[in-house]
């Protein structure tokens, strides 16, 4: 087991750079461009995953992606670490406006459910930061 202290900006990074593999992997090039690349127009997002999918993934058809629980691992462990960090974000954001539910409950205060081959993971604050009102 592995332990890496992140401040509140550090863990959005993790959680979105997790997203923009899980795309690349599903075959979703378009949409990892845009996460990583927004300046990137709709026209060359296109132009890439084109590219890209005509020699990683000729074997799906132009609108046909890997997913999760797909024979591509990775797509569902990444997905798995992304709702735990999601969940984690959203219930501290919550709390840290003085609330202890929130308005509408969408999938980020969905209890995270395993997909992938490993144990999910844990993120826990072990202090609150000054995104949090203290330090």
């Amino acid at each position: 087991m592995y332990t890496i202290k992140l401040n509140t900006e550090q863990l959005y990074l993790i959680q979105q750079s997790l997203e923009v593999m899980s795309r690349l992997k599903s075959g979703q090039i378009s949409i990892a461009m845009s996460e990583a690349y927004p300046q990137l127009s709709w026209d060359d997002r296109e132009d890439i995953e084109k590219e890209v999918r005509s020699k990683v993934f000729p074997e799906l058809s132009p609108n046909s992606y890997y997913g999760v629980g797909s024979k591509i691992e990775e797509i569902s462990d990444c997905f798995d670490m992304i709702q735990v960090i999601r969940h984690r974000l959203s219930w501290d954001r919550l709390a840290a406006e003085g609330k202890d539910k929130p308005d509408f409950y969408g999938r980020n205060y969905d209890t995270p459910m395993k997909f992938g081959k490993h144990d999910l993971v844990e993120v826990v604050m072990t202090h609150k930061s000054k995104e949090y009102g203290e330090e």
